[in-house]
């Protein structure tokens, strides 16, 4: 008999920093290997590694449903802890709701001007809030409370079931029994999963490992704060049919949850910067932006209340402006061509609002005499040249505009204009003031465990002395690839090749490249037509008044989402 359809529903990557021992690309090719019907994704507090999954489950052909685990506090009126619900988008809105759910558990009190502050560990969600964001969510309760399985009930409906998971550990039949019990008791499925922490079993002691480092401890004193086994792994249809052999239902519910989650991410694609807007100068016509000096300040662009003037009529209005003051009248027909075929292609492609974002931002640069200038790729484009944006003419160097934007190459344009150093923050937070922090946000940088870093790590977790792991640390360099690290750089720092510290060097080269914590981009911002938070999460920044989103700029080219670079001189 062929084994049953099975969906794993809760699945923490290496983006569940500290928990989760496998990469998201890992966790995907794994569960395509297994012939999972789909994978949800699930890391704690955040949508960090959702991004790098979507992208290689859309190469695997694999179903991936977009999930966070959160912790909710007031599910059970007598129960002061939070309980863990986790969250799956069904669709748009659900998806939408997730992101705002997210965004609110990392915001922490305002500061001056209204900026929220960051929290150090994410916030516990009322419940309240969740209540509120129900729509389009589906939540799945792996508590065994039927108070807060009730109240779930009430705010998700049929968008609700228990999740069940066997380890194999002590007194887990009886919790399955009372879960399968409040079940019928409350008429709500039962959905089995097993929340999984690594892709393969032969992961489980790096998990030991990075559970030790969240505790402070070593994996010889840890005891019952590690897995007790390594069930807590990717498991095909075959395996998890043979495990609920008695339970064959639950297996079938966790599939049909993953059918009625249909939301995927490139459905957020296209949501580019702005609404149509407008610039009116002194005679209502679009201000030119085309030389140096821009003259008098006009006043910023506004949207449009009527509506009659498109992005690319204003697109438009303001390339033809930037001609007569760069060639003083009409352009050269060969520039002309280049105008028109750069304008088709952006009308094609809708990034006339993006362009716009970038003229704004360099027109309140150059108002305010604070230094700029485009660079990169942006040179080979008429446009940029005619918006102001770059100072060279393509057309007259013979550079390809192709390598800027092409309907082949499949990638957004990415304009990246320079600030000097000494008055860039001004321009950030002209933009987060102009677009406001519902629609503006910072790119962030994923910080990735180094070979020094790992081995330091480990080997406190492993129980190596601070001056062993020091003298490993000082043998190598910032960068060094610890897959270079052998034992004559053990011998060197005075280690033995023991069992214990050849286990360390191989878990140290396999923690290497993990993320460790999140920074921000040199100057990398999204400016979003619909809210940004309903796009991505959006949390405080260490640095007081800047906001970011959760995925570096890989993850945003992934998504088509369009980015504005406002660097320093240099950087």
């Amino acid at each position: 008999m062929a084994a049953p359809r099975y969906a794993e529903l809760r699945c923490k990557s290496n983006f569940s920093f500290l928990a989760g021992a496998s990469h998201p690309e890992e966790l995907v090719d794994r569960a395509a290997d297994l012939g999972l019907s789909a994978l949800a994704l699930t890391d704690r507090h955040g949508l960090y590694g959702v991004v790098r999954a979507h992208g290689q489950a859309r190469r695997r052909g694999l179903s991936l449903v977009v999930g966070a685990e959160l912790t909710v506090t007031g599910l059970s009126p007598g129960a002061p802890a939070g309980g863990t619900v986790v969250l799956l988008a069904v669709d748009r809105e659900g998806y939408a709701g997730l992101c705002r759910l997210v965004t609110e558990a990392h915001r922490g009190p305002e500061g001056p001007g209204g900026i929220p502050l960051r929290r150090e560990v994410p916030a516990d969600l009322p419940w309240r809030a969740l209540a509120e964001r129900a729509r389009g969510l589906f939540a799945l309760y792996p508590g065994a409370d039927g108070e807060g399985a009730a109240r779930l009930r009430e705010a998700f409906g049929r968008r609700l079931a228990l999740a069940v998971a066997r380890h194999h550990v002590a007194g887990e039949e009886a919790r399955l029994a009372a879960a399968r019990s409040m079940g019928r008791r409350l008429s709500i499925p039962v959905a089995v999963v097993n929340d999984v922490h690594t892709h393969d079993r032969r992961r489980q002691p790096l998990q030991d490992v990075l559970a030790c480092v969240r505790a402070g401890t070593t994996v010889a004193r840890a005891g019952r704060r590690l897995f007790p086994n390594a069930e807590r792994t990717l498991k095909g249809p075959e395996e998890m049919a043979r495990l609920w052999a008695d339970f064959p239902a639950g297996l079938e519910a966790a599939a049909a949850v993953a059918d009625e989650c249909r939301f995927r991410l490139d459905e957020i694609r296209g949501e580019h910067p702005l609404p149509p807007i407008h610039a009116p100068g002194g005679d209502g016509r679009p201000t030119s932006i085309g030389s140096a000096d821009p003259g008098p300040s006009p006043d910023p662009p506004v949207p449009d209340p009527t509506g009659r003037q498109t992005g690319m009529a204003l697109l438009r209005d303001l390339v033809r402006e930037g001609a007569r003051s760069r060639y003083g009248g009409p352009p050269p027909e060969d520039v002309q061509r280049q105008v028109d075929r750069e304008l088709a292609l952006v009308e094609e492609l809708g990034y006339a609002s993006y362009f716009l974002t970038v003229w704004d931002i360099v027109r309140f640069a150059r108002e305010r005499g604070i230094l700029c200038q485009g660079r990169g790729s942006a040179a080979n484009s008429v446009l940029c040249y005619l918006l102001g944006i770059t100072s060279i003419d393509p057309v007259r160097m013979g550079l390809l505009f192709e390598r800027f934007i092409s309907v082949e190459r499949g990638e957004p344009p990415d304009i990246d204009v320079d600030f000097e150093h000494e008055r860039r923050e001004e321009v950030i937070q002209y933009v987060y003031q102009r677009y406001g922090r519902e629609h503006a946000g910072m790119v962030c940088e994923v910080i990735s465990y180094r070979g020094r870093s790992a081995f330091r790590d480990v080997g406190k977790a492993m129980g190596l002395s601070l001056g062993q792991v020091d003298r490993v640390a000082k043998l190598l360099g910032t960068y060094d690839d610890l897959g270079e690290a052998g034992p004559e750089m053990l011998r060197q720092a005075g280690l033995d090749l023991s069992p214990a510290v050849k286990e360390t060097l191989r878990l140290a080269r396999e923690l290497q490249g993990f993320p460790r914590h999140l920074s921000i981009h040199v100057g990398g911002f999204l400016v979003t037509r619909r809210p940004l938070v309903e796009t991505a999460p959006v949390e405080p920044a260490a640095m007081p008044g800047r906001t970011i989103v959760p995925w570096d700029k890989d993850d945003v080219a992934e998504l088509g989402l369009l980015k504005v670079t406002c660097s320093a001189w240099g950087c």
